[in-house]
């Protein structure tokens, strides 16, 4: 959900967005399933979400979530704001905890191009004047160059 739109100088943009708790909540889950199998404990078992985020801190997951669900986030306020993102915009985690996280993006945005008058325009053209000499001129070297002089008795 975006938060805050700020315009700045030389065509770029910060956009504050936020994600949503229910939408961090399955990210973190998602974050979990894909690495449970990489903390499997001593019996063989799998640890529980719970017990991993007690060992490891309750922002094992983040990072994790934060790449999944930020592309998603990014692409919906840039729709929303209907804005031409022109290359990658740089990325900034302003709050992040349990309840969800805010991000900045800096975008540079494509310039605005201002047509003139481009119908209707005409060019003067020279029409270039070339006589018979301007031909053989032309022409000499290459006929020198393709010929022989072969004496023939008769």
């Amino acid at each position: 959900m975006l938060l805050k739109r700020e315009n700045k100088e030389n065509r770029r943009v910060v956009l504050t967005i936020q994600v949503e708790q229910e939408a961090w909540e399955k990210a973190l889950e998602e974050a979990y399933e894909r690495s449970k199998a990489l903390f499997t404990k001593e019996d063989g078992s799998l640890p529980t979400r719970q017990e991993m985020e007690e060992k490891h801190g309750a922002d094992v997951f983040y990072q994790d979530a934060v790449n999944n669900t930020f592309p998603i986030a990014l692409v919906e306020a840039v729709r929303q704001e209907d804005i031409s993102v022109a290359g990658a915009p740089e990325l900034t985690v302003e709050a992040i905890g349990p309840e969800g996280y805010v991000f900045s993006a800096l975008i540079d945005l494509y310039p605005e191009v201002k047509l003139g008058q481009y119908e209707g325009l005409t060019a003067p053209k020279a029409e270039p004047a070339v006589t018979d000499e301007d031909i053989e001129n032309e022409l000499k070297p290459y006929i020198t160059r393709a010929t022989r002089l072969v004496s023939v008795d008769r």
